[in-house]
């Protein structure tokens, strides 16, 4: 099972035992207006779907919404008219979201998503000279109004909030004429993203990152996977280059948060980790070890996002893993855990996603000081 059906899978799930939790908690006035308002809202979707796409749809599902929003808030909450109507038609499932109050044809949905998507990519295809590989496109809503006939493309602009086109090998993406997609998204206030890679791997491992969502700063952390980006916004065209990223001993990468940070990265020894145990009083007892090798920086900057691959790291995803790290301060070594916040903190692997990312700070430390970093684990 994919991670997306999955995620969708337990997102189903938690819907369900809400509406469950929130039927459960009606008064038996309230349950009765609840069926009232599905059976409204499933047939005011049925009559929408037909007069909009002379359709004749099954019904899936019907789900009344309430007025809280969140659990906490539903022991006196009541069904506030709104449904979401899952139907099949064309062997396609979508959603209607309408009304159930009263007869209405008024309602959004989501029916023609797909045929929306592909019309704005045979467009990028037709007016970019390059050969796409792969994309991302998402909708700013859960559903439209309008109806796509394949003509009325630029009126479906506004309910697009991002676009990722993806290149494979395509080095020279500043002398690409973007002419047409300036004058055609000049008002559309998202951005649009063609992403060039250097190997088809490294756009599969951005993709997988995006699925993940990795955390803060996800966004530089990506950017290790790109070699170059051209990026419209409202008309205006940006080019990005990526060629100061370093992967060391293919387990650590080094990112600067300026483009003219220079710094400078070697294996080293991280010495003696009990230290780190005196640094707080209920770390005494802990066992600590390193679960990658320890590196040592020289940077003449203040920020440096370093990023660790999972799959190189010598621990569980059970495990909790901390970002320890040592420099000179006033001239006097200062041991620090980054991620530690008392006895209770927990950094489990597996929560940070693909990557353990972490803002390496220069602030405190001696200008002309060596930091010294690795990653570790503390068990009982």
């Amino acid at each position: 099972m994919g991670l997306i059906t999955l995620k969708k899978n337990k997102l189903i799930l938690i819907i369900i035992l809400i509406t469950l939790f929130m039927t459960g908690c009606y008064s038996k006035e309230e349950k009765e207006l609840a069926k009232a308002y599905r059976k409204q809202g499933e047939i005011n979707a049925l009559n929408y779907v037909k007069e909009k796409y002379n359709i004749n749809a099954k019904v899936k599902s019907v789900i009344e919404e309430s007025n809280c929003d969140s659990v906490w808030q539903c022991l006196d909450s009541s069904p506030n008219g709104d449904v979401t109507v899952k139907l099949n038609a064309n062997n396609k499932d979508f959603y209607v979201y309408v009304t159930g109050k009263y007869k209405s044809n008024e309602a959004i949905d989501d029916y023609q998503f797909k045929e929306i998507e592909d019309g704005f990519i045979n467009f990028f295809k037709n007016n970019i000279a390059l050969n796409l590989y792969d994309y991302k496109l998402e909708f700013n809503t859960k559903g439209i109004n309008e109806y796509y006939n394949n003509k009325n493309l630029d009126d479906m602009i506004s309910y697009i909030s991002t676009i990722e086109l993806y290149y494979i090998g395509e080095n020279d993406l500043d002398k690409l004429n973007v002419n047409k997609l300036q004058e055609k998204f000049k008002n559309h206030s998202g951005y649009i993203n063609l992403i060039n890679f250097e190997t088809r791997e490294n756009c599969k491992a951005y993709k997988k990152a995006e699925i993940k969502n990795v955390g803060i700063p996800s966004d530089n952390m990506k950017n290790i996977y790109k070699s170059s980006m051209l990026t419209l916004h409202q008309g205006e065209k940006t080019i990005s280059k990526y060629d100061n990223i370093t992967n060391y001993n293919d387990e650590v990468y080094v990112y600067p948060f300026q483009d003219n940070t220079k710094y400078e990265i070697s294996l080293t020894n991280l010495g003696d980790l009990n230290y780190y145990n005196e640094l707080y009083p209920e770390l005494s007892d802990k066992k600590i070890s390193q679960v990658t090798k320890a590196y040592s920086i020289l940077s003449s900057k203040s920020y440096l996002y370093i990023y660790f691959p999972i799959e190189k790291i010598n621990a569980k995803k059970t495990d909790n893993i901390f970002f320890a790290s040592v420099c000179n301060v006033n001239g006097n070594k200062k041991y620090d855990i980054e991620n530690y916040y008392g006895v209770n903190s927990t950094i489990k692997m597996g929560s940070v996603g693909d990557y353990y990312i972490e803002p390496i700070r220069f602030v405190d430390c001696d200008s002309d000081s060596i930091i010294k970093f690795a990653l570790i684990k503390m068990d009982n």
